[in-house]
């Protein structure tokens, strides 16, 4: 069995987690049917001796997808079932629902220990300066708020800021190198998310792993995920975006 998919119009993305999402309110559990032209997710009443379907949803892959190719066990059995956790799921998604969150996702069939759907999605990453240099100005903007406010753009250009009643205090950095741009027109539209400035110092002290480049990615209003990659090794770090 195989199964490979790509969706990367945002109307769509959304569409696709928000179906996610509604389905995840309605049950703990839901199988996912892979057929050459349609995706079905099913929920079957539970507590019953012979399930019954209580929610049938049918996708049309070509409205979704703009590539999708799979293959069953044989090709009388040309189909692809799968039961997953749907609050997984849907967190794993979340992003999609975000205006400018996600540039595309990849959806596959691997096997880890057992067959899953593995989701790959490409959000905007800009390179980080030197780590030591960041929590410097982190560590004095910690004295003066407990959150601070990390944008981020396509051309390169990223600001550290806390906001206080008294004062607006902003550290800008430009011509950092920028990873899977995609040519946009917009380029020097700003992505921000606000976050608890303690935790962000935290990340900040892991330079003694050594990193080769250390990413960041900020979903807008949603979170901030932090990568350190050191040769075959990369360390993720995830913060949630802290409600004004």
């Amino acid at each position: 069995m195989k199964f490979r998919g790509k969706m990367t119009d945002i109307i769509c993305m959304k569409q696709f987690a928000n179906i996610i999402v509604t389905i995840a309110k309605l049950s703990k559990l839901c199988v996912v049917r892979l057929t050459k032209d349609f995706m079905y997710f099913i929920i079957v009443e539970e507590n019953v001796t012979v399930g019954k379907p209580m929610v049938w949803s049918v996708l049309e892959q070509t409205h979704f997808f703009n590539e999708y190719n799979m293959a069953g066990v044989s090709e009388e059995q040309n189909e692809i079932y799968l039961e997953f956790e749907t609050d997984v799921m849907a967190r794993s998604l979340s992003s999609l629902r975000v205006s400018h969150g996600a540039r595309s996702v990849k959806m596959k069939l691997t096997n880890k220990k057992s067959p899953c759907l593995t989701f790959e999605i490409q959000l905007v990453s800009i390179q980080l300066p030197g780590l030591k240099l960041l929590r410097t100005i982190a560590e004095r903007m910690k004295a003066l708020s407990s959150y601070i406010v990390l944008l981020a753009n396509r051309e390169g250009t990223l600001i550290l800021k806390v906001e206080t009643p008294e004062a607006t205090v902003s550290t800008h950095f430009k011509n950092l190198t920028v990873e899977d741009s995609g040519g946009d027109e917009e380029n020097d539209e700003f992505f921000s998310a606000r976050v608890d400035i303690k935790k962000f110092v935290q990340f900040l002290m892991s330079e003694q792993v050594n990193p080769n480049k250390v990413l960041c990615k900020i979903v807008d209003d949603k979170m901030v995920a932090m990568f350190l990659v050191h040769e075959d090794i990369v360390l993720h770090y995830f913060l949630p975006v802290v409600a004004v």
